[in-house]
């Protein structure tokens, strides 16, 4: 294997400085807009939350015989698809923070 001299390999550091300064791209007033927008997506995040924690407590409460019927299995699923969607919209909130 072969030693590659550290002084031939490209340098990143100007990409790094590009992604620590992606603040300062944006104007302040469109800034403050995407600044909205996070908030409609924090929001956003609560209220899918909000009713996944409500179906997973009908699931919790649903009688034992009914838990490994059809209709349970439907709510599991959608349990699991709410969550994805918590955490999609979690991330795009985590994205636009990075830049606003």
């Amino acid at each position: 294997m072969a030693m590659t001299d550290i002084s031939q390999q490209p340098s990143y550091s100007h990409l790094f400085g590009k992604l620590l300064n992606r603040r300062c791209i944006i104007n302040n007033k469109r800034r403050a807009t995407l600044g909205k927008v996070l908030n409609y997506l924090e929001r956003a995040s609560e209220i899918v939350s909000d009713v996944q924690d409500e179906e997973e407590e009908s699931m919790d409460n649903m009688p034992e015989n009914l838990q490994n019927s059809y209709r349970y299995e439907k709510m599991e699923e959608a349990v699991d698809f709410l969550s994805d969607i918590v955490t999609s919209i979690d991330n795009a909130a985590d994205q636009l923070r990075e830049i606003i």
